[in-house]
């Protein structure tokens, strides 16, 4: 992965043709300057629901690659709240095959990335 400081993502946007300059932003990822793990926009509020839904006092814990049943200890019922809880708070309905295919954090934070933007 090439790392790119914004005033330098500006300088060659500006060199580019008007056309050339849009970017997917979902597919831009944010990386964590401490542990140079890959972030996600929604990281942050995904973050912040499952530290209420599972009431960890770790907050440590919750990184991209944890896993909701091995690392963060989530049983079916509190996997239920915090899908329930993701589709209040972005608006958006997650369908049961999709929700079983969210097994990380970080499958969490993509799903959100590609449906909300």
């Amino acid at each position: 992965m090439v790392e790119i400081g914004w005033v330098d993502l500006y300088l060659k946007l500006r060199t580019l043709k008007p056309s050339a300059r849009r970017i997917k932003f979902n597919a831009l990822h944010i990386t964590n300057s401490q542990t140079g793990e890959i972030m996600s926009q929604h990281f942050d509020k995904v973050k912040g629901i499952i530290l209420e839904v599972l009431d960890l006092d770790d907050a440590s814990k919750i990184t991209m690659d944890a896993s909701f049943d091995n690392d963060l200890g989530a049983d079916s019922i509190a996997k239920f709240e915090l899908i329930d809880m993701l589709e209040k708070e972005f608006d958006l309905e997650i369908t049961d095959e999709t929700a079983q295919t969210l097994t990380t954090v970080g499958a969490v934070c993509q799903f959100l990335d590609k449906q909300v933007g």
